[in-house]
């Protein structure tokens, strides 16, 4: 399973072109708070349990993460984080960007709660 989830990882990652490979940062692993989804778009976004959010593009609005709906890899992100929220599973966002004003999630690796 964790391969599985390390090659889908490195998949998405090869898919997203936007950004550049410098300016990709990570997230601590984390549990999430809440998912949502919609309003006016498919935009799907997260919130961290301890609410620390990761913003190291300094997008104007750091209450959570989103997916750009436009990305080639967002249904395999948003499927991966409603998971691994449903489960109670750690995640580890891959960050580039802003989508909407919040940092933009380019990639999600998930693990069992007290594994490394």
């Amino acid at each position: 399973m964790k391969s599985l989830l390390g090659i889908i990882f490195v998949a998405m990652m090869a898919i997203y072109s936007g950004a550049a490979l410098a300016s990709i940062q990570f997230t601590p692993w984390m549990k999430l708070k809440s998912i949502g989804a919609g309003w006016y778009s498919a935009e799907f976004g997260v919130t961290p349990m301890d609410q620390n959010v990761y913003n190291p593009d300094s997008c104007a609005i750091s209450d959570g993460y989103v997916i750009d709906p436009s990305l080639g890899g967002a249904t395999v992100f948003t499927s991966t984080l409603t998971t691994a929220y449903a489960s109670g599973h750690e995640v580890r966002l891959a960050i580039a960007g802003c989508y909407n004003d919040r940092p933009s999630i380019i990639g999600v690796t998930v693990r069992i709660p007290g594994t490394t």
